[in-house]
């Protein structure tokens, strides 16, 4: 199934969790900020937030920078040094949106490891679990 460019980022910001992602990328939930809702992460002096926006737009902003926020896509860009070609162009990014596998796909190739099979956000329960 190929998608057209506006299909293919809505799919990116929608079906790949952006918390997992986060967590492929060395962060870790901080469970004492997070609440209902939305996901706390940390890496190093790093801080973000996760949510899902009514639209269903995984989205994250930065506790450190005002201007670092925005979906997926703009976390890629940031983090990763990417350009909005080469976050849609990325061959591992297309097989993900092709495949149906978004989440594991991009994640296990992004991080270079084996991908997070689940995530419970804060609000499932007192267990908090990422594994990855």
């Amino acid at each position: 199934m190929l998608l057209n460019q506006e299909s293919e980022l809505e799919v990116f910001k929608t079906k790949i969790d952006l918390r997992q992602f986060a967590i492929s990328l060395g962060y870790r939930i901080d469970r004492r900020e997070s609440w209902r809702g939305s996901t706390v992460l940390r890496r190093g002096a790093d801080k973000i937030v996760v949510k899902r926006n009514r639209n269903g737009h995984y989205v994250f902003f930065s506790v450190r920078d005002d201007r670092d926020n925005g979906t997926l896509i703009d976390f890629l860009q940031r983090r990763q040094n990417l350009s909005l070609g080469a976050v849609r162009l990325r061959r591992h990014n297309r097989k993900a949106v092709s495949s149906g596998r978004y989440a594991n796909e991009l994640v296990r190739n992004a991080a270079g490891a084996p991908a997070a099979s689940t995530i419970t956000p804060p609000t499932a329960g007192p267990k908090l679990r990422a594994r990855l």
